[in-house]
C-alpha cells in the first residue's frame, strides 16, 4: 500500500495508456497492464467522488514501474 495523490494516479493512467495504445492486444502483457489501467481509473473516480485528494492505494500490479523504467 501506498499513499497516492489524484494527480499521481491520473499520471499512472496516462503512462499506461500510452503503453497500451503502442503495443497489440497479442502482447503477454497486454491485458495485465489494462487491468491496471483499469484499477487506478477507478481509484480515479472514486476519489473525485468522494472528494479526496489522497488515498492510500493498493496498486493493481507493478507494470506502471516496469513501464517508466523501460522494462516493459
Amino acid at each position: 500500500m501506498e499513499y497516492l495523490t489524484l494527480g499521481e494516479i491520473k499520471q499512472r493512467i496516462s503512462v499506461l495508456n500510452r503503453w497500451l495504445k503502442r503495443n497489440h492486444e497479442d502482447h503477454f502483457q497486454y491485458s495485465v497492464v489494462k487491468a491496471e489501467r483499469n484499477h487506478y481509473d477507478d481509484l480515479a473516480d472514486e476519489m473525485e467522488d468522494a472528494g479526496i485528494s489522497v488515498k492510500d492505494v493498493n496498486c493493481a500490479t507493478q507494470c506502471y514501474e516496469l513501464i517508466i523504467r523501460e522494462e516493459l
